[in-house]
């Protein structure tokens, strides 16, 4: 088992006033999937979850802490389509930008409010960028 730290800092001074702020969160893990890969315009899977652990895909139940970046710079633009039960949502993010979850937190997965998928219910994220190729690092830490 290892302790996994997770620092979240904003730095902000906005009319002398410091509005900035940080938070810590530590985890105990036990497996790590940390990776880069391409992303283009052709929609790929880059994380799958299930009931056993294999190459690109985790326990659902067991994830702690997942964390996908655009490292590319600039407008790169990538869509993350995050599926599970029937249900799906997206998210975008943009050089720089991350999408970060922990654990099993609820989320809302249906305009009207009354639908939805926690991080147990999600089967799969696939990703897509229309903005040529674009390159992500995959981080996540489970139990």
């Amino acid at each position: 088992m290892a302790q996994l730290k997770v620092s979240i800092k904003e730095e902000l001074n906005l009319l002398g006033v410091d509005r900035g702020s940080s938070t810590v969160l530590d985890r105990t893990v036990s497996q790590v999937d940390n990776r880069v890969a391409k992303v283009n315009a052709t929609e790929s899977d880059i994380l799958k979850f299930g009931s056993s652990v294999a190459s690109g895909q985790m326990v659902a139940a067991n994830v702690e802490y997942l964390r996908i970046t655009s490292v590319s710079a600039g407008a790169s633009l990538v869509n993350l389509r995050i599926l599970g039960d029937g249900k799906e949502y997206f998210v975008q993010i943009a050089g720089g930008e991350s999408f970060i979850l922990f654990n099993a937190d609820a989320m809302d997965a249906n305009d009207t409010g009354s639908e939805v998928i926690d991080l147990t219910d999600i089967q799969e994220i696939k990703a897509v960028t229309s903005t040529g190729t674009v390159t992500i690092e995959i981080f996540v830490a489970s139990t």
